[in-house]
């Protein structure tokens, strides 16, 4: 738990600084990056003119952290899963080509709403998720407060990592 936190606070620190350099170089007529569209969101009035809350400043660092923790490396890693498995099962790969084939064709990008249309290539991607388990235990939850679950006491403050693998491995 110590090198878990001590590893937190360090990339928060990195995020902070990265932040930080983005406010010293950000130009609203050049938005390089999400970091510099959050800035752009959190500037100016309170609330904006469709009467909406902007983004207050200090969310900013939470949300690229969120964004890198949620967004890129599960997706990068979901990827590379994906791969792996179409290399490792060809036949698969080859059902999957031939669905998405015959219901969309290849003269428009696959949609949202084709989706229902692509049980077996839904199905693939469902199962890669189970099976790959990238993350073996989850992030940290804690509690708010002291609670009872199926008869378990869990004190105020206490930190429980969910064992993923085990999750989607239970026969």
């Amino acid at each position: 738990m110590k090198a878990f936190k001590d590893f937190n606070q360090r990339f928060n620190a990195f995020l902070v600084n990265r932040v930080q350099e983005h406010y010293k170089t950000f130009s609203k007529d050049s938005i390089r990056d999400i970091t510099d569209s959050l800035i752009d969101q959190s500037q100016g009035n309170k609330i904006d003119q469709n009467g909406k809350l902007r983004l207050p400043p200090e969310k900013i660092v939470n949300l690229v952290n969120d964004i890198f923790g949620a967004g890129f490396d599960t997706v990068t890693t979901a990827l590379s899963w994906s791969i792996m498995y179409l290399i490792v099962y060809p036949q698969i790969q080859k059902k999957i080509h031939e669905e998405i084939d015959e219901i969309i064709g290849r003269e428009r990008k696959p949609q949202l709403s084709d989706r229902p249309s692509l049980p077996y290539t839904e199905a693939f991607i469902l199962e890669m998720f189970r099976h790959s388990s990238f993350i073996p235990f989850t992030i940290p939850h804690c509690t708010t407060r002291d609670t009872v679950l199926n008869g378990f006491h869990i004190p105020k403050g206490l930190c429980v990592f969910i064992n993923q693998w085990q999750v989607n491995h239970d026969a």
